[in-house]
Protein backbone atom coordinates (compact mmCIF):
# COMPACT_ATOMS: atom_id res chain seq x y z
CA UNK A 1 0.00 0.00 0.00
CA UNK A 2 1.40 3.37 -0.97
CA UNK A 3 0.63 6.67 0.67
CA UNK A 4 -0.19 9.58 -1.59
CA UNK A 5 0.58 13.10 -0.47
CA UNK A 6 -1.46 16.00 -1.75
CA UNK A 7 0.35 18.72 -3.59
CA UNK A 8 -0.44 22.20 -2.22
CA UNK A 9 -2.09 22.96 -5.59
CA UNK A 10 -4.60 20.11 -5.23
CA UNK A 11 -8.16 20.90 -4.26
CA UNK A 12 -8.88 20.75 -0.55
CA UNK A 13 -11.26 18.00 0.47
CA UNK A 14 -14.50 19.66 1.53
CA UNK A 15 -16.87 17.74 3.81
CA UNK A 16 -20.36 16.93 2.55
CA UNK A 17 -22.87 19.65 3.40
CA UNK A 18 -20.34 22.49 3.14
CA UNK A 19 -19.68 25.01 0.38
CA UNK A 20 -16.69 27.19 -0.42
CA UNK A 21 -17.13 30.92 -1.04
CA UNK A 22 -17.71 30.61 -4.78
CA UNK A 23 -20.16 27.72 -4.35
CA UNK A 24 -22.04 29.72 -1.72
CA UNK A 25 -22.31 32.68 -4.07
CA UNK A 26 -23.68 30.42 -6.80
CA UNK A 27 -26.11 28.79 -4.34
CA UNK A 28 -27.44 32.19 -3.27
CA UNK A 29 -27.37 33.68 -6.78
CA UNK A 30 -25.10 36.56 -5.77
CA UNK A 31 -21.49 37.61 -6.31
CA UNK A 32 -18.56 36.56 -4.12
CA UNK A 33 -18.30 40.20 -3.03
CA UNK A 34 -21.89 40.09 -1.76
CA UNK A 35 -21.12 36.92 0.21
CA UNK A 36 -18.10 38.66 1.77
CA UNK A 37 -20.30 41.66 2.64
CA UNK A 38 -22.84 39.31 4.27
CA UNK A 39 -19.99 37.73 6.25
CA UNK A 40 -18.75 41.13 7.46
CA UNK A 41 -22.28 42.15 8.43
CA UNK A 42 -22.69 38.97 10.46
CA UNK A 43 -25.67 37.84 8.38
CA UNK A 44 -24.19 34.57 7.17
CA UNK A 45 -22.29 32.10 9.40
CA UNK A 46 -18.97 30.73 8.18
CA UNK A 47 -15.88 28.85 9.31
CA UNK A 48 -12.40 30.06 8.40
CA UNK A 49 -10.11 27.03 8.37
CA UNK A 50 -7.08 28.85 7.02
CA UNK A 51 -6.38 32.36 5.83
CA UNK A 52 -7.94 31.55 2.46
CA UNK A 53 -10.19 28.55 3.05
CA UNK A 54 -13.64 29.61 4.21
CA UNK A 55 -16.48 27.10 4.47
CA UNK A 56 -20.21 27.64 4.75
CA UNK A 57 -22.52 24.92 6.11
CA UNK A 58 -25.50 24.64 3.77
CA UNK A 59 -27.96 24.07 6.63
CA UNK A 60 -26.63 27.17 8.44
CA UNK A 61 -27.08 29.27 5.28
CA UNK A 62 -30.68 28.09 4.99
CA UNK A 63 -31.35 28.84 8.66
CA UNK A 64 -29.75 32.30 8.43
CA UNK A 65 -31.82 33.29 5.43
CA UNK A 66 -35.04 31.85 6.83
CA UNK A 67 -34.94 34.74 9.34
CA UNK A 68 -35.32 37.19 6.46
CA UNK A 69 -38.20 35.41 4.73
CA UNK A 70 -41.23 37.55 4.09
CA UNK A 71 -44.53 35.84 3.40
CA UNK A 72 -44.89 32.28 2.20
CA UNK A 73 -45.34 29.23 4.38
CA UNK A 74 -45.68 29.75 8.08
CA UNK A 75 -47.43 33.13 7.84
CA UNK A 76 -51.08 33.00 8.77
Amino acid sequence: MSVQYLDMKDEAIIPRGYYRLNETATFLGVSKRTVRNLMRAGKIPYTRLTGRLILFRVSAIDAAFAKFQIGGQGDQ
